[in-house]
């Protein structure tokens, strides 16, 4: 576990409590969330048919992913469960995510197996990636029908890390392969913008067995895996849905514009997550790591004298991070603030990996103080954001009291200012105009003949 920190035990104790209280604080939030855009839509639908029923019309018509766990979950928790509760799930997904990365990191980076206080680094974590994601986790965690991205991740993260278990402990058998066999299938079917990411990293591990360690049993073990993530990727892209879908978008396909757009949605992705890197490197460096170092280290390493396959080894995270783009490149109008989670996610593990090498001595108090001032400053978003959004919820309120009093009529409701809405529940609201599509559903939701915002 990890290294024993030298603080008073009250210093200590005071780190762990306001990190639980941060842990606490991102799941509180999901007590202020409310159905938006596409919800209606789903729900709409729902409310005539069963979930599987839907899933699978929508599997042959419109997405090949509509059969997928993360998908069919979705459907079911919209169908039967309070917008509260959904994202209190997804929360727990985000939360479970943060888990499965440190354990991963113990596998990977022998300097985390030496640390003790598991439960401090564990919430420093979770804070600086939902803080260093904040232009996502109005998606990924608060939303009642994106949060399925908070799923699939821990899905994606859950598998990478059974399969870096079995190869850690060795011992190779048929019932091994197997299972990791059935695992990648379930987990190929389910992670639909996540699986080209993982079939990166199974190739990777499987070409390092392969030429490098010349395992048998461990390249078979790898090969087994691949097949699973494969042939749950064919279930997923070769849906009779997708080729319809695609057909109405611009811009998709294979062809030389793939690496214009492949590196204009990396340069997005970095846009939007740049204060997670930023965040984490401030963290390596108050645990005493030498980041200047770790970057100087992290271009050295790619042009030193080696095996290729080695250096891509070395690099298999970053690697993976970057191939997760790729799913985007041939549709590239997917690829929203949300679709960079995964992106995220594998350059958090990236960057512990390679970056972090104990904890030093002489930054004890730097690190006390500067913990207490993350945590305080975390703790006051979070506040901040929970009462803006129930000032938001007494507003949503009066709109359904409207919605309920117009049944089977025109209802004109008062437009929410951009102003008023946390960045933590940022969604698609209705407009002026009654035919837009999130008015319409709205409108077919609430049983009224239309909808729009304007004045009373």
């Amino acid at each position: 576990m990890f290294y024993s920190l030298p603080l008073s035990t009250y210093k200590m104790k005071l780190l762990k409590i306001l990190g639980v209280l941060s842990i606490a604080g991102i799941s509180a939030l999901c007590f202020f969330t409310n159905f938006s855009g596409d919800d209606y839509c789903f729900k709409s639908e729902l409310a005539n048919q069963s979930v599987l029923g839907f899933a699978f019309k929508q599997y042959m018509n419109w997405d090949g992913r509509s059969l997928s766990v993360a998908f069919i979950l979705s459907l079911a928790f919209l169908k039967y469960l309070s917008v509260k509760y959904i994202t209190l799930l997804w929360t727990i997904c985000f939360i479970c995510t943060i888990y499965f990365i440190i354990k991963i990191l113990q596998i990977e980076n022998k300097f985390f197996n030496e640390e003790r206080n598991w439960l401090l680094f564990f919430s420093i974590l979770s804070a600086i990636m939902w803080l260093g994601m904040w232009k996502l986790i109005s998606d990924t965690i608060y939303w009642a029908t994106g949060g399925a991205y908070s799923f699939e991740n821990l899905s994606g993260v859950i598998w990478l890390y059974c399969f870096l278990k079995v190869a850690h402990i060795g011992k190779f058998n048929l019932g091994k392969n197997v299972f990791m066999f059935f695992l990648s299938f379930f987990i190929g079917v389910t992670v639909h913008n996540l699986v080209v990411g993982l079939i990166t990293f199974c190739l990777i591990e499987l070409c390092h067995k392969l030429f490098i360690k010349r395992e048998r049993v461990e390249y078979i073990y790898a090969l087994f895996t691949l097949i699973g993530l494969l042939s749950g990727a064919f279930v997923v892209f070769f849906a009779p849905g997708n080729s319809i879908r695609l057909s109405v978008l611009p811009h998709t396909g294979f062809s030389l514009e793939l690496f214009h757009f492949y590196f204009l949605i990396l340069l997005k992705y970095l846009y939007w997550l740049w204060p997670l890197l930023v965040l984490c490197l401030l963290v390596l460096w108050l645990f005493g790591n030498n980041i200047f170092s770790f970057i100087k280290n992290l271009f050295l390493s790619v042009w030193k004298k080696q095996f290729w396959l080695l250096t891509v080894y070395e690099h298999k995270y970053l690697i993976t991070a970057l191939s997760t783009i790729l799913v985007f490149s041939v549709a590239h109008s997917f690829a929203v603030p949300r679709t960079s989670v995964f992106f995220g996610t594998f350059l958090v593990i990236y960057i512990f990996q390679k970056g972090f090498t104990g904890f030093r001595n002489q930054y004890t108090k730097k690190f006390i103080y500067s913990a207490v001032c993350f945590f305080g400053m975390f703790l006051s978003i979070i506040i901040f954001e929970a009462v803006k959004a129930q000032a938001l919820n007494e507003k949503l309120k009066k709109r359904e009291q409207v919605f309920a009093e117009r049944k089977g009529k025109d209802a004109v409701v008062t437009p929410i200012n951009k102003n008023e809405i946390p960045f933590a529940f940022s969604f698609t609201d209705i407009s002026s105009d009654s035919t837009f599509w999130v008015n319409i559903y709205v409108a077919k939701y609430f049983n009224l003949k239309t909808v729009r915002t304007g004045s009373n």
